[in-house]
């Protein structure tokens, strides 16, 4: 089976990253290099293909397919390029978006498109909701949200990365569909070293970090977002007023 051609990415081609951390200022990767991760993935992907289309071919079979919540999705993804790196230990668009379908007919209507935001923290509430499931015994916090239709969602989603892979500085991250707010922190403290914050709608691909681009007039209000970052970093439970915001 043929896989789609590998295709470079602004952010592939961009070789101009000093308005970002420092860690990528002189990451460099070939296209060449891309184009063999890019092409290798997609052909191990297609036995995920397979399995899917037996999973779903055996619900079929038992008369079970309508009756179930079919999730697909994945960890992060693995970079083609971008920032010159392969590794997804970044808070940028293509080490943090997933793949997220969900099938359950009478549910959720088919073809149709959730902006809501959700992370992998999600998944338990939703699976309790949909089961009409109460844990006897619940020994923590569940941070996440069932994504149920109808059911209350979040302004953006916190995304962290805190421990020291390959040389990558520890980051905390504030996203949605118009904007990603991102600090970088020092190897032993919470001490902010670096900022980025992106305009998503103009700056898909994260090329301009808005904070560092000499135009305070473009500049978010940096202390709300700082506190709103923290507060989602330290909080715990679902929504409000008891959870986290």
């Amino acid at each position: 089976m043929p896989i789609p051609p590998y295709v470079p990415t602004p952010a592939a081609l961009d070789a101009d990253r000093d308005d970002q951390v420092e860690y990528i200022h002189h990451t460099r990767q070939s296209e060449e290099t891309s184009r063999s991760n890019h092409d290798g993935q997609l052909r191990t992907l297609l036995a995920v293909d397979e399995m899917v289309d037996a999973v779903f071919r055996r619900l079929a079979a038992t008369g079970e397919l309508d009756n179930t919540l079919a999730v697909f999705t994945s960890d992060n993804g693995y970079s083609w390029g971008e920032r010159g790196v392969t590794s997804k230990g970044l808070p940028y668009r293509e080490s943090v978006r997933v793949p997220f379908l969900v099938r359950w007919p009478g549910i959720f209507p088919a073809g149709a498109v959730d902006p809501r935001p959700v992370g992998g923290v999600d998944l338990l509430p939703t699976f309790l909701d949909a089961s009409a499931t109460v844990p006897p015994v619940l020994g923590y916090p569940l941070d996440g949200r069932s994504f149920l239709p109808g059911r209350q969602g979040r302004d953006s989603i916190l995304l962290e990365f805190a421990a020291d892979h390959r040389s990558i500085p520890p980051w905390a991250s504030l996203r949605n569909g118009a904007w990603q707010y991102i600090e970088y922190y020092g190897a032993d403290s919470d001490a902010v070293q670096f900022r980025e914050y992106y305009d998503l709608g103009a700056d898909p691909w994260q090329l301009t970090n808005l904070l560092a681009d000499a135009d305070p007039a473009n500049d978010p209000d940096v202390a709300a977002l700082s506190a709103d970052l923290d507060t989602a970093r330290h909080c715990a439970g679902g929504a409000p007023p008891q959870g986290c915001p």
